[in-house]
């Protein structure tokens, strides 16, 4: 032994510093090998969490352009059905409107080709030819005019 004070260790030959020196330097090499493998290991799951992300990211992605697509062309295709409804409204009610003029235009052709002359005297024919049929209509007509202006103004 020595007088420094350092003691040795007589069966390898170390002294106890240098003993405490390697256990701190072994201490390091595991801490900076356990950091190491948390650190590749953290690393890796970050990895995995990252890939795991980019994949739902697409999923979701795909499923929402899915949904719009059909959003799409349910509208497109109620628009079109709309879009025929109202086509065929409008040409049915053209095709009314033709005919209602039409019509008008045979009754204003009828008026104008009517002869008030000629109709008096056909009806004064018909009255000469069966005035018993004459009275029997003329009393349903005036029965007829009787029961609607009384119906009339029993209502007020």
């Amino acid at each position: 032994m020595s007088n420094s004070g350092i003691k040795t260790n007589q069966a390898n030959g170390q002294t106890t510093d240098d003993r405490v020196l390697m256990d701190l330097t072994n201490m390091k090499d595991a801490v900076e090998d356990g950091g190491a493998k948390f650190k590749f290991k953290l690393a890796d799951n970050l990895s995995t969490a990252a890939s795991t992300v980019h994949d739902r990211s697409d999923s979701v992605k795909e499923a929402a352009d899915s949904g719009i697509d059909k959003t799409k062309h349910v509208i497109e295709s109620g628009l079109g059905k709309a879009n025929d409804i109202a086509h065929t409204a409008v040409a049915k009610a053209n095709s009314f409107g033709h005919k209602t003029a039409s019509a008008i235009e045979s009754t204003s052709q009828y008026v104008k080709d009517f002869d008030l002359g000629e109709a008096k005297d056909e009806l004064k024919a018909k009255i000469a030819e069966k005035p018993e049929l004459s009275l029997i209509t003329a009393g349903f007509f005036g029965l007829a005019i009787g029961l609607l202006v009384g119906s009339r103004f029993r209502k007020r």
